[in-house]
């Protein structure tokens, strides 16, 4: 714990993500003082979904989702939470990615009774 889970279209053209979780895992570590070594990362790609009128035809997202353990402060979950999205946001211009791609990070907390 913490686990990132990265979701993405399809159409995505580049998407190696693995140096992007290897900072993310440094800064995750850095902020919310977590062993680097406790972090776990995967990445969905979806065949299947819908953005806005739904022609999604040049669309593309990446979503990250964020499961930390609870009883972090909240002012270090919005800073974890502002500079993985700057660190995304960074890596897909980094990448020669499109620029138009919807970006979206969410931290939550799993359940008291979360076991790993």
């Amino acid at each position: 714990m913490p686990h990132l889970i990265l979701r993405h279209s399809s159409n995505l053209q580049q998407n190696d993500f693995k140096s992007f979780f290897i900072k993310a895992h440094e800064l995750i570590s850095r902020i919310l003082n977590v062993r680097i070594s406790s972090c776990s990362s995967f990445v969905i790609s979806h065949e299947q979904y819908v953005l806005g009128d739904g022609d999604d035809k040049d669309k593309v997202f990446i979503h990250l989702d964020v499961h930390i353990k609870p009883g972090n402060d909240s002012k270090y979950l919005q800073t974890t939470g502002k500079h993985l999205l700057e660190l995304l946001q960074t890596y897909v211009v980094n990448q020669g990615l499109d620029s138009t791609i919807k970006i979206s990070v969410c931290l939550s907390e799993v359940s008291p009774y979360f076991y790993s």
